[in-house]
């Protein structure tokens, strides 16, 4: 074989891996130390104990004997270690697995070789599976026959019943030196990863890679080499082939097998970081206990030649059945003083789980909201005093506080204390948490960090100056001062911003569920930011709705079918921003009688009529898109309100160089063919309810 050239001054390559469990073991021992140390938590003992104490047997069990590894840089036929087929050979310290003859007719060949030693792959009496990975470099070179270029045939790495065989008559060409074609070999104790470089019927192309079972070279699982990946030489006029590395691993426990291709000369130290084939397959359904490792191959009437110049291989032992015994007995012995070492474990966690914490998840975000401590969060709002209260939201009180930080810059926050109540508060609490510590936009309130100490949950946000948008725009709140028409027009595009990120741009669709004036907070420039995430529902993208449970939400501004049919969507956020839309205009919150003369005025142009009297300084252009907007966003079918999208676009259109978007509108928006049961929508909420005609008698249902 003088294509290639064997440098014996080449120090040896070794690449026997390292046992994998014990490294787990040890990796995992490592970082779960860290990070108790780091956090000064206390984790439920039992557990972790049990963790440990799995993986120690499991780790225990592959020591009890010594795996099956070796290592082959060159190969030499009279050494004993390998077993061959009568068409396999060594030349130039190169595994040969099929002849390469210049004069001889090497047509309708095959030919085998395994290693000398068997492999323990399972055991029947400890139901364990080993787990072994093997390396090694492969070239298939064309043997140029009448001017014929073309390669074919293939090789594969094997597991066999037995060692490498001679008596398989029909087993050239297609059928790999695997199997015998001549025969029905559907039991045949053989399992064969293909390096195939010949597209039969049933092959995607002439450059793949495959798992062959059960005597059959149709493979179970088949995977195209990408263009830069190939088996053989594009140049094939000088017969040197293409060197390609080949890594399979099969993990025992999880009965995973994974193959790796690469083309990098005679470098088989990088592997991919990606594999072509990772199957689930638990090769006991295929092979017995004890199997025999190696290569097989094959040649039809085009002819190549199938070389191995490097193989290692490691493995994980089984234990044998003659420690079973020993391994029951200290199974036992260790039971008996697991339960008892569980049961003294438990009292002290029992007695000290009211000190645990909860939410120890939250620790773990990679980025956004940080931890604070509680006796920082009490000192910057002067001990949660009321002359620092803001207010009271849906789940508790909120206060102003500063912060000092350590190089002396002090921040203003908002902390947000939640009342214990129920269970229903702290999932309120981790949703609001993870949400809003991954969002990011002009538009939302920007959460800083919370806190989970001596039973109180804590949100920390940015502090916004102008505090939430009803306290501005609603008749009969406290005395503030009257927020004018440019600045109302701002903090609706502004909502509905934050809405389009909500529903179409961020990673999930994120549907709000509570959004009203009071969830609107106004920084010290009065941009709008969305807040208080609590009831937050993500979908998937996507999906277009979810069902929910319990109603959810605030009267007034809460969807008709959310009522009836405990549905929310995107299009229940947009009725929310529609009753918004109408109380900027307006000053006033919606109610059925409210919204129909709102309608009628609209349809009689009579829209300064309609403006929050306080307002003097009124765009009637933009008032009369708002209005329209807000009716159009609350009409009581779904599919008939607007697009987030299409709103944003009609806000930054008007008075602009394009015309307004058409905002879908209609002269009776409270009729159409969805009856909905109004006795149950107007005894939830005397503000906006659908009616389903001017007629209601002959429409409701009851």
């Amino acid at each position: 074989m003088g294509a290639f050239e064997v440098r014996n001054s080449q120090p040896s390559l070794t690449l026997l891996h390292e046992s994998s469990q014990m490294a787990t073991l040890s990796a995992l021992i490592s970082a779960r130390r860290r990070k108790w140390l780091q956090r000064e938590r206390h984790r439920p003992p039992l557990l972790i104990f049990s963790a440990v104490f799995f993986i120690l047997c499991r780790s225990s069990l592959s020591c009890l004997a010594e795996s099956l590894q070796f290592s082959f840089t060159s190969f030499n036929e009279s050494d004993g270690l390998l077993t061959f087929s009568e068409d396999s050979n060594v030349d130039n310290y190169i595994l040969q697995i099929t002849r390469n003859s210049g004069t001889e007719d090497v047509s309708n060949s095959s030919g085998q070789v395994t290693y000398a030693e068997p492999l323990q792959l399972w055991s029947s009496d400890l139901n364990y599976s080993a787990s072994f990975n093997t390396t090694f470099l492969l070239n298939i070179a064309p043997i140029m026959d009448g001017g014929t270029n073309a390669t074919g045939g293939g090789l594969t790495f094997m597991l066999s019943s037995a060692a490498a065989e001679s008596n398989l008559p029909n087993s050239f060409g297609e059928w790999l030196g695997l199997f015998d074609g001549g025969v029905a070999e559907q039991d045949a104790q053989r399992v064969g990863i293909e390096f195939d470089t010949f597209m039969d019927s049933f092959d995607p192309d002439d450059n793949h890679v495959g798992i062959d079972v059960n005597g059959s070279v149709e493979s179970i699982v088949v995977a195209s080499l990408s263009p830069d990946v190939s088996l053989t030489s594009s140049n094939v006029s000088n017969r040197e082939g293409m060197n390609t590395s080949i890594w399979i691993e099969y993990d025992g426990d999880l009965h995973i097998l994974s193959v790796y291709v690469a083309n990098q000369g005679s470098d088989i130290s990088t592997k991919p970081s990606e594999p072509v084939i990772s199957y689930a397959i638990d090769l006991r359904d295929y092979l017995p206990e004890i199997v025999y490792v190696g290569f097989s191959a094959s040649l039809g009437t085009i002819l190549e030649s199938h070389c191995i110049i490097l193989w290692d291989f490691t493995s994980t032992d089984v234990p044998s059945s003659s420690s079973s015994e020993g391994l029951i007995i200290g199974a036992i012995v260790a039971g008996v003083a697991i339960i008892l070492l569980a049961a003294l474990l438990a009292f002290f966690w029992i007695r000290r789980r009211n000190r645990t914490r909860p939410f120890d998840s939250l620790t773990d975000l990679q980025y956004g909201p940080r931890e604070f401590r509680y006796r920082d969060l009490k000192k910057a709002t002067d001990g949660f005093s009321d002359k620092c209260r803001l207010g009271q939201g849906g789940f508790g009180p909120v206060y102003k506080g500063e912060l000092l930080s350590s190089d002396g810059v002090v921040t203003q926050v908002a902390v947000k204390c939640l009342a214990r109540k129920s269970e229903q508060g702290e999932r309120e609490f981790i949703a609001e948490v993870t949400s809003m510590g991954r969002m990011k936009h002009r538009n939302l309130v920007q959460l800083l960090g919370w806190s989970y100490e001596r039973k109180q949950l804590m949100l920390v946000y940015q502090y916004m100056p102008n505090g939430s948008l009803d306290r501005w725009i609603r008749i009969g709140q406290p005395a503030l001062e009257v927020m004018g028409w440019e600045r109302r027009f701002h903090v609706m595009k502004g909502v509905a911003a934050g809405l389009l990120y909500l529903h179409e741009e961020w990673e999930m669709v994120v549907i709000h569920r509570d959004l009203k004036p009071s969830n609107v907070m106004l920084d010290a420039e009065f941009n709008a930011r969305i807040g208080d995430f609590g009831l937050a529902k993500f979908i998937d993208m996507k999906e277009d709705s979810a069902q929910t449970i319990t109603i959810a939400g605030t009267p007034g501004y809460i969807a008709p079918e959310c009522i009836e049919e405990g549905v929310v969507s995107k299009e229940t956020d947009i009725y929310s921003l529609g009753a918004i839309a109408i109380e900027l205009a307006t000053g006033r919150r919606i109610s059925i009688s409210f919204l129909l003369s709102l309608s009628r005025q609209l349809e009689e142009g009579s829209i300064l009529e309609i403006a929050d009297p306080r307002l003097s300084d009124v765009n009637a252009t933009q008032l009369e898109l708002v209005l329209r907007i807000g009716v159009a966003c609350c009409h009581p079918n779904p599919s008939e309100r607007p697009l987030i999208r299409e709103v944003v676009h009609a806000l930054s259109s008007v008075g602009g160089s394009y015309p307004p978007l058409a905002i879908p509108f209609k002269s009776s928006p409270y009729s159409y063919d969805k009856p909905y049961n109004i006795a149950v929508l107007e005894d939830t909420s005397t503000l906006l309810t659908p009616l389903l005609s001017s007629d209601v008698s002959t429409n409701t249902s009851t």
